[in-house]
């Protein structure tokens, strides 16, 4: 089970470094919406333990969850704030898209890394946003950073 774990953080790495912040952006066209939120949520599912679907189904329910986590580290990059109150937003945020166990997912912790990057906070500020949402947890600091990469990210 762990190396299966193991190959699921893998390919959430390589798919969020490959694609960038991009595949967190919402789309206007219902086609292309449905498209991302496959591709967004193919390296991993969500077992029944961490999240419960909603009615638009397991693939919307969790690309709008990371969406909204995304847009909630942008609004923090771009504020003052010392991200102390993050885990408990993020935390309402994945109860609101009926999601248990968000810390325990990679690609929750690229959206962080996205939003951040998307945030553009100077580096030092990045640099201790990431230590303080990770809670200096060296695995969580990986999965933020693997949300970064995207230059031409909106």
């Amino acid at each position: 089970m762990s190396d299966r774990f193991s190959a699921l953080v893998a390919a959430a790495a390589v798919f969020v470094l490959a694609s960038g912040c991009g595949s967190f952006k919402s789309s206007t066209s219902q086609a292309s919406s449905e498209s991302s939120s496959n591709i967004v949520s193919s390296p991993f599912k969500w077992s029944s333990k961490s999240s419960k679907s909603s009615s638009g189904g397991e693939g919307a329910a969790d690309a709008a969850l990371r969406r909204d986590v995304l847009d909630a580290a942008a609004s923090l990059a771009r504020s003052s704030g010392d991200g102390s109150g993050f885990h408990r937003d993020v935390s309402r945020i994945a109860d609101e898209h009926g999601v248990v166990d968000w810390d325990a997912d990679p690609a929750v912790w690229a959206a962080i890394g996205c939003g951040l990057e998307r945030g553009e906070p100077a580096p030092e500020r990045r640099a201790a946003l990431e230590q303080v949402l990770a809670r200096a947890q060296a695995d969580r600091i990986d999965w933020i950073r693997s949300g970064y990469g995207s230059a031409s990210a909106p």
